[in-house]
């Protein structure tokens, strides 16, 4: 499904609704990645139009009629943050 993507959290710290915030536009795909022998889930937007981070563990956190939000894990360097997506169905 095409949807237009918001972060919500910078290195893990929370991101005000407001003002300019890192967009992408693209299509969801859900899938899986094995690492240390357990499946793990994995939320990407392909077809991104523009550099966009994959979001570990997602769970769907909101949900209206033409909006939703999950939550999850990316990686920053070294670190596992929260990350969390606004997505708006296109």
């Amino acid at each position: 499904m095409r949807v237009r993507v918001r972060l919500r959290r910078e290195g893990g710290a929370h991101r005000p609704p407001y003002g300019q915030g890192h967009t992408a536009t693209g299509d969801l795909h859900l899938t899986h990645r094995t690492a240390d022998g357990r499946r793990i889930p994995l939320l990407q937007l392909l077809g991104a139009d523009r550099r966009w981070p994959s979001l570990y563990e997602p769970r769907l956190v909101a949900l209206s009629a033409r909006q939703f939000g999950f939550i999850g894990f990316e990686r920053d360097g070294q670190a596992w943050v929260l990350q969390q997506w606004d997505c708006e169905l296109l």
